[in-house]
Order: structure tokens, then sequence, then C-alpha cells
């Protein structure tokens, strides 16, 4: 764990990220971190949760997973480690990164 980053550190980092894993329990008003992937075109896998199923289409932008299933995240993760040509797919640039921004500006806009 690195801890606190710049935030010229955390972009560099999520774009030589091969995956961003956001396994979280609950709790997520909404997943910045997730549309910060998009951006830098990080493949995501995320639990399937309300503040992350927001911003992730499973099989479309990402994978979400069930919470507090470490078999099925586990099983998830080797799928894509050892698929490239889907981590690439979950992981593409262009309408992603706009989808990303797109998402992030409207829940700005509704607070």
């Amino acid at each position: 764990m690195r801890g606190r980053v710049t935030d010229d550190e955390k972009w560099e980092l999520l774009g030589g990220a091969d995956l961003l894993v956001a396994p979280s329990l609950g709790g997520e008003s909404f997943g910045m971190v997730l549309t910060e992937a998009f951006a830098s075109s990080t493949p995501v896998v995320a639990s399937d949760i309300a503040g992350y199923r927001d911003v992730v289409r499973n099989g479309v932008d990402g994978v979400l997973v069930t919470p507090a299933d470490p078999a099925v995240l586990g099983e998830t993760l080797l799928d894509l480690a050892s698929d490239d040509e889907r981590r690439r797919a979950d992981g593409g640039v262009g309408a992603r990164a706009r989808r990303a921004l797109r998402v992030a500006a409207g829940h700005y806009r509704g607070q």
C-alpha cells in the first residue's frame, strides 16, 4: 500500500495498472475511483453494490461480483488474468472514458 499519493501519482498508477479491483462491502455513495479507472483505460472488477452499480454496467464497462464472496471474486480475477482479449475489452478507451466523465458530471450536478 502506498497511502496518500499526489494526483499525478494517482493517474500514473491507474494508467499502469492491469486491473482495478474494488471489493467494497457497501456504503459507497458513488464510484469515483471506478470512473477514474475508466478514464485511465484500466479494467474494473467491483462489488455489485448500489454506488458501484450506478457506474459499472456489468460485462460492458467492467465486471460486477457478489459482495463478500471471495470465491467469486477470485474466479473472476483468474478468468481475467488468463484472458488478455477480455481484459483489454473491459478496459477499452474512448467511449468508456467519455461515459466516466458523464457519470461523474451527473453525480456532482445532482448534489
